[in-house]
């Protein structure tokens, strides 16, 4: 009888030390604080870049159009070239 009760004993101790410790508010607290760290540096870096939600400023476009416009013109004269060489 003895023997089964500091088997008891001991059986609620390891039990007791199983048991993962419940994370305390504080560490809570850091989290959030991590999280809102994050988001706000987001959106402190899309203010920054001066564009938000993905939208193309008008400059853009126009940049990008005189870049094809100026590929095109390139890819022409390879052409032409091309022709030239194949003739010869």
């Amino acid at each position: 009888m003895v023997d089964r009760k500091k088997r008891m004993e001991q059986f609620e101790e390891v039990s007791q030390a199983v048991e993962p410790e419940k994370p305390s508010s504080l560490s809570w607290l850091y989290i959030f604080g991590a999280v809102l760290l994050i988001f706000g540096l987001t959106l402190v870096f899309q203010q920054m870049s001066g564009t938000a939600d993905g939208e193309v400023r008008p400059v853009d476009i126009e940049s990008l159009q005189a870049e094809i416009a100026e590929l095109r013109g390139t890819v022409s004269d390879l052409e032409a070239r091309i022709e030239v060489l194949e003739n010869e």
